[in-house]
Order: C-alpha cells, then structure tokens, then sequence
C-alpha cells in the first residue's frame, strides 16, 4: 500500500474568491491499483462549490527493472536525472 499527498496549492481568483486544492496519490502493488484525488475548496464569494477530481486505475507492469537508469543527455548538459549545481554567486566577472 502506499499513499501520498501534495502540499496545499493556494490561487487568488479575485480579491474576494480564493481556491485551495492538494493532490493525493493512493494505491497498492499487489493489487495493481491506484487512484488520484484532486479536493478543491473554494472560500470568500465563489461563484464555485467545493468539488473533487478523481481518477481510478490500474497499475501496469512494463518490465522487470528494479531500478531506474538516468537516461542520456546531448553532450555538456546536465545528465537526465541529476539536478545541476547551483549557480554561483559573488564571483567577479
């Protein structure tokens, strides 16, 4: 079993209307099943009502790799995969 869950996403709409919504992931592995809930709450004068997007699923084997392999880049860039080094500051050009 796993699930997991986003962090709450704030959007003004308007200076009276605001939406706040998260996203969570639920499912299990051996029952090859998972489902996506989307709640969005709606608060101050909304001409909205609360409401939830769902997705239901199943889980499709492709192979039997048991861990992912970065995939290549085009030469003098940053390996697919791998987050680039921050830039550097306070250096003189």
């Amino acid at each position: 079993d796993f699930a997991l869950q986003s962090d709450r996403v704030k959007l003004e709409l308007n200076a009276s209307c605001r939406s706040e919504y998260f996203i969570g992931y639920k499912g299990n592995f051996s029952s090859q099943t998972a489902a996506v809930d989307v709640p969005y709450e709606f608060f101050g004068s909304c001409p909205y009502t609360n409401c939830v997007i769902n997705y239901q699923g199943n889980i499709t084997k492709t192979s039997n790799t048991t861990r992912a392999e970065a995939p290549t880049s085009a030469p003098g860039q940053t390996p697919a995969g791998e987050v680039a080094p921050l830039l550097q500051t306070g250096t003189p050009f």
